[in-house]
């Protein structure tokens, strides 16, 4: 009965040190923690903020949109629309310096589509801004999958001024 309890206690040990982890290195992205005596050390990584991007080939967004997001309440609904899972939280973005700008490009009847961010053009007065949004097709005769995609992009960028506008570039190289 000994052995079992001592077995018991060092997986309860195991996995208490694993799930402890500190909320300061939670937000980072390649944080290292190492246990120094009663203490976590956290060395390395990237706040979630300074530099947080997410794209792909499908969003629950189905029609075309684009977004600014301003503060965090405003982010976790627009990430439940864009995910539709309760259980995946919204990063948490430290929106006293960021903002978020997401661009969903709406249903597309192939695969091989994508859309990214370009440049950001502040107006000299800082009062507006244009975003670049770089759209991919896929090229004239390329294998591609016959199914409906919803093509996406979101980053956190510096704080934009109050009126932003879009518009779309075609990224595909001229023939």
């Amino acid at each position: 009965m000994k052995l079992k309890s001592t077995a018991l206690s060092c997986c309860l040990l195991l996995v208490s040190t694993t799930f402890c982890i500190p909320a300061s290195a939670q937000r980072k992205i390649g944080a290292s923690v190492s246990i120094q005596g009663d203490s976590p050390k956290i060395t390395g990584g990237t706040p979630l903020s300074d530099n947080w991007s997410k794209s792909g080939p499908t969003s629950n967004i189905r029609r075309e949109r684009f977004a600014v997001i301003r503060n965090q309440k405003e982010f976790e609904t627009l990430w439940k629309e864009f995910q539709n899972n309760p259980e995946l939280k919204a990063p948490e973005i430290d929106f006293k310096k960021f903002d978020v700008i997401g661009y969903f490009g709406g249903p597309k009847t192939t695969t091989g589509y994508s859309v990214a961010f370009g440049k950001i053009a502040v107006s000299k007065d800082n009062k507006s801004a244009e975003v670049e949004i770089a759209l991919t097709k896929p090229a004239a005769g390329a294998v591609t999958g016959q199914m409906f995609t919803f093509p996406y992009t979101m980053k956190s960028v510096p704080k934009l001024p109050p009126s932003v506008t879009y518009k779309i570039v075609d990224s595909n190289p001229p023939k």
